[in-house]
């Protein structure tokens, strides 16, 4: 079986062509993902400087309250925050630097490589956002009670 299937895998790829058209979407997708990460790395460096800088502690009034503090990003969460982001980002970087190699190259196993990264991408990323709605739908739920 396992025999059989690495063959059809083999015959798969020998068959497996791309024309120019092909190759300048692909490198253009693997640019922009590119231009994603550098963005969201840049984003996270802004907001570590801003957790260790933190601004001086605003005052306002509420409704119903008589004065509330207002400290700015806490360095946990924003730990917290970068991490993930990383976590997520560098499986998109791989995408991006693997489909370039393997488009200049012409190398198979790193363009299955890559897109396999965009698949680990898009799952993360799909799971964050599902308990992120599932996260604000129970906090709606115990607040309109």
């Amino acid at each position: 079986m396992n025999e059989h299937s690495s063959g059809t895998n083999e015959k798969f790829m020998e068959e497996l062509h791309l024309d120019e058209t092909g190759k300048m979407h692909l490198r253009s997708v693997a640019s922009w993902a590119m231009v994603i990460v550098v963005t969201s790395v840049i984003g996270y460096l802004v907001s570590i400087f801003q957790a260790l800088n933190p601004p001086a502690a605003d005052e306002y009034a509420a409704e119903g309250f008589d004065k509330v503090l207002n400290y700015g990003n806490s360095i946990g969460g924003t730990i917290f925050y970068v991490m993930i982001g990383l976590l997520v980002n560098y499986f998109l970087y791989r995408f991006a630097a693997r489909s370039k190699s393997s488009i200049d190259g012409i190398d198979s196993v790193s363009l299955n490589s890559g897109v396999r990264s965009l698949k680990i991408y898009f799952a993360i990323t799909s799971i964050l956002m599902i308990l992120a709605f599932l996260l604000i739908l129970f906090t709606m739920t115990i607040f309109i009670r």
